[in-house]
């Protein structure tokens, strides 16, 4: 009977306590075993047992104590005891199977959204050098809303194409795979670059997708001859081999933000050896001193220009601008040095 009470005592306890009531049970245990019954009542409320319920189990155990001897009651009371401690461990075990299945899941989508939108490789010619990184803020699925395409388009020229969608995460990057398709459907399509940014705006309108951010630039290789659109990000940064910079003003409103809205295409020419650097505004928002951050990039850049290779470039880069600070947006660097003859 003892132990038939005891089993009793625990089931209750099993449907009402928490992992925090199992703390009052050198209580429960003293007071079941010399029969004080409102001792026991207080214990089981403590443990967060309803009090009537309380009250009925409590009346099991002092059946105990009048009909067994102490040493049966203080078993029963730690067989009760005992059970609590083993739903509690079963409760901790099963937290952690639920999260353990949750990061495999996680790591799967990560996975998957890094293949469908990973950048293909940089392309190998001997008329220019490039470097990339890509950063994301949220490293728990390792994909965001930033993204770089460098491509050799119809015709010959090299395509840079850097790109910002609003917010963090997997939402950010889903909508990032929409617009970047966009543009590089428009790409195959017509090589004047405000024409791939009128196309992709009227795309994410069509879409109600989000905002975002995109520099698209035509190089030739050869003659060095630049044709550019930009739409809303911040200006790239051309730095000549003697370490002097300057920036490529021309602007348009956000991708999604106005309809019918106007991209201007505007040209200029590099010099050989001149350095194009396009970034996304995380490289800059951890400082709230837009301008100082601003100029640090500048210098960082000059001295990474002078560097006889770009390899690695694009990380000293952001390893130096952030200098040990906090990363807080996603990061995307692409570096691209030319070599070709000015026309």
């Amino acid at each position: 009977m003892a132990l038939a009470s005891a089993i009793t005592v625990a089931d209750y306890i099993f449907a009402k306590s928490s992992l925090g009531g199992a703390l009052v049970f050198p209580i429960l245990l003293f007071a079941s075993a010399v029969g004080y019954v409102p001792a026991v009542v207080f214990a089981l409320v403590a443990a967060g047992v309803d009090a009537a319920v309380a009250a009925r189990a409590s009346n099991n155990i002092h059946l105990i104590n009048r009909t067994s001897d102490f040493d049966i009651a203080v078993n029963a009371s730690v067989l009760a005891a005992s059970f609590v401690a083993v739903v509690t461990l079963f409760d901790r075990l099963r937290g952690s199977f639920v999260r353990n299945a949750a990061l495999e899941r996680g790591a799967e989508l990560s996975a998957a959204l890094q293949a469908a939108y990973a950048p293909a490789p940089l392309p190998v010619r001997d008329d220019f050098a490039l470097d990339a990184l890509y950063a994301p803020a949220q490293t728990e699925f390792s994909v965001g809303g930033d993204w770089y395409d460098v491509l050799v388009a119809p015709g010959g020229r090299l395509l840079l194409c850097v790109g910002d969608v609003t917010g963090h995460g997997v939402g950010a990057a889903l909508d990032m795979g929409r617009i970047r398709q966009s543009i590089l459907t428009a790409v195959a399509n017509t090589a004047d670059a405000g024409e791939i940014l009128r196309r992709a705006n009227r795309a994410i309108l069509f879409q109600n997708r989000d905002f975002a951010t995109t520099f698209v630039a035509f190089v030739d290789a050869q003659t060095l001859e630049l044709s550019y659109a930009n739409a809303g990000h911040p200006a790239p940064l051309v730095v000549s081999a003697d370490g002097r910079v300057r920036s490529l003003a021309a602007h348009g409103p956000l991708l999604g933000a106005i309809a019918e809205a106007n991209f201007p295409e505007a040209f200029d020419r590099l010099a050989p050896g001149d350095m194009l650097l396009r970034y996304t505004d995380g490289l800059l928002e951890f400082d709230r001193r837009i301008a100082d951050a601003e100029a640090r990039l500048a210098r960082v850049a000059a001295d990474v220009a002078r560097a006889p290779t770009l390899d690695g470039g694009a990380a000293l880069l952001r390893r130096r601008v952030l200098e040990g600070a906090t990363q807080t947006d996603d990061i995307v660097i692409v570096l691209a040095r030319f070599a070709g003859r000015a026309a």
